[in-house]
């Protein structure tokens, strides 16, 4: 799937290939394409931020703060919703394959929260969490806890075991394939740990860093991409170029919100690149826009 957001009157124009990590562009009032190292945008929280973000399968960003909140964050730098902790969020979140979004916050609590921002359960340790969690394949949660303890948390937020190190366990896990979970312990110690689980998570970002190589790899909400050559500088009529396959249909979509969107169009694959028009009047400010490869 590949997502376009036009500004009215020429305002702003953002593009977001399939693999969101791939290319990100953006024009500004006057049409012109921003270089690498151009600011996007800015969400500001009410404090610092030392937690790292996650990512979702619909491109919302999640990150901490030292201003109590996990925020949930739209594409376009707008808040999608701030789930508030009893401290500091300085752990990174990581997202379960329902969607559900698990952090630490120094009130020494790992939460578990709902897609839409409510809370799902907390799950009390003995001190503050700055580690940031790992989901196994089995859907049990691994994270540590200046208790000196790593917790495996079953998924509906019971404690399923506890590890005792000798000190503050603030590193944040990783799971191999074996399911073999890693992590350090301010007792100088590198331990590795047996679980039930075999691998992490089949998520878009089951812990922290992505997956066991840190690679902070975006996920990819289709399996293939699709290809945007070009699009117009004009909010009405938009049009967009796209690569397509010969055996398969394509839906375009537009939204103003990103939560509610309506079909516009549908154009057949020619096993080449096709170019799609929206010629009804821009009503709103922003618009976006998305291509849909469908089977």
């Amino acid at each position: 799937m590949a997502l376009v957001k036009s500004g009215q009157k020429g305002i702003m124009k953002q593009l977001f290939i399939s693999t969101f990590a791939a290319a990100v562009i953006c024009c500004s009032a006057l049409g012109q394409e921003l270089k690498p190292g151009d600011v996007i945008w800015e969400f500001e929280t009410g404090d610092m931020v030392q937690s790292s973000p996650a990512i979702g399968s619909d491109a919302t960003i999640y990150v901490g703060s030292y201003d109590n909140k996990l925020y949930a964050i739209n594409p376009d730098g707008s808040k999608k919703w701030a789930f508030e902790t009893g401290s500091y969020v300085l752990s990174s979140p990581a997202i379960g394959s329902d969607g559900t979004i698990y952090v630490g916050s120094e009130d020494n609590n790992l939460y578990a929260i709902n897609p839409d921002g409510s809370k799902k359960w907390a799950f009390e340790t003995g001190d503050e969490v700055h580690s940031s969690p790992a989901i196994g394949s089995d859907g049990t949660i691994y994270v540590g806890s200046e208790d000196n303890n790593l917790y495996a948390i079953n998924p509906d937020g019971t404690k399923k075991w506890a590890f005792d190190t000798g000190d503050d366990v603030n590193s944040s896990p990783a799971i191999g394939r074996d399911g073999t979970i890693y992590f350090g312990s301010l007792d100088g110690n590198l331990y590795a740990i047996k679980s039930s689980s075999i691998g992490p998570a089949d998520s878009p970002w089951p812990m922290f860093g992505q997956n066991a190589q840190r690679t902070g790899r975006a996920p990819s909400p289709v399996p293939d991409k699709i290809q945007i050559n070009a699009f117009s500088k004009s909010a009405s009529p938009f049009s967009l170029t796209f690569e397509t396959k010969s055996d398969s249909t394509y839906k375009i979509e537009a939204s103003h919100d990103l939560k509610k969107w309506g079909e516009i169009g549908e154009v057949q694959g020619t096993g080449s690149s096709v170019e799609f028009t929206d010629w009804r009047e821009a009503l709103f400010q922003k618009q976006y826009y998305r291509v849909k490869m469908v089977e």
